[in-house]
Parts: structure tokens; C-alpha cells; sequence
């Protein structure tokens, strides 16, 4: 498991300072769908931290695109700043319409919270203190 940058913040070399790679970590993860048996991939942002006993928020992200469009590329800069400010994320890689109808991409982020709900202690998160956020269609999952 590897930091990554997406190809357009490669190709500017110019990024902000929440954005270089020392300052968070980044993996890829498949998760099990719970109601077909279908792998769905999630995205985990950990921010640089201290060691401390204090356990941080964990922040469930689902990414917009109008249910057709986008996905954990497109808003890899969204988990990247949250991280950065001291929020582990999980962006959920939902499927998309029109090839997965509702309620697929619904019960996609049911899963992706559930797992990031029993994850939240390996990443040193309090399961108690778990976001839930989106923009447009990943609002109305959220």
C-alpha cells in the first residue's frame, strides 16, 4: 500500500501543502457488498499524526457525479485535505447507474460505513465519532 497522487497533481507539480505526499498516507481496499457478494473498493486517507492517546474523528466520504459519473480519482483531493486537517477518510467507490440501479449504490455506502465503523479502531478513530459527508449525488447517499 502506496501514497498516490492523481495524474492531474502530477502533471501540475505545483501542490498545496495538505497535499504532498509525507504529510498523508493512502491505501486501496476492497470491501465484500454485503447484499451480492461484489467487491467494492473504498480509499483510506490517515493523516501524518503524533502518537497520542486522544482517538480522532473517522470520516465516511461518498463521492458526487450525478449517480453516473466519478469516483475515488476524481475526489482523491477531498480525502486528501480532510487527512491533512486531521480527519482519517474513507472515500466509498459506490457502482454506478445505469449499470447498478437503485438501490445498489445505497446499500454500497451501508456497507462502506459499516466497514469503516469496525475499521475505526485499527486506524486509531473513535467508532463514536464518525462522519458522514458526500456532495451531490454522494449528498443524498450521505
Amino acid at each position: 500500500r502506496r501514497p498516490v497522487f492523481t495524474a492531474a497533481e502530477r502533471m501540475l507539480g505545483r501542490l498545496p501543502d495538505w497535499a504532498h505526499r509525507g504529510s498523508v498516507i493512502m491505501f486501496d481496499d476492497k470491501i465484500k457488498s454485503s447484499h451480492d457478494g461484489d467487491l467494492i473498493p473504498v480509499r483510506v486517507y490517515l493523516p501524518k499524526m503524533t502518537v497520542t492517546n486522544d482517538q480522532g474523528p473517522i470520516m465516511v466520504y461518498f463521492h458526487g457525479g450525478g449517480w453516473v459519473f466519478c469516483g475515488q480519482g476524481t475526489h482523491d483531493h477531498i480525502g486528501r485535505y480532510f487527512a491533512s486537517k486531521g480527519i482519517v477518510t474513507v472515500v466509498v467507490d459506490y457502482r454506478l447507474a445505469p449499470e447498478h440501479k437503485y438501490p445498489v449504490p445505497l446499500l454500497d455506502c451501508l456497507d462502506g460505513l459499516k466497514w469503516s465503523s469496525r475499521s475505526a479502531g485499527a486506524f486509531g478513530c473513535d467508532p463514536a465519532r464518525l462522519l458522514v459527508a458526500g456532495e451531490n449525488a454522494g449528498g443524498e447517499l450521505a
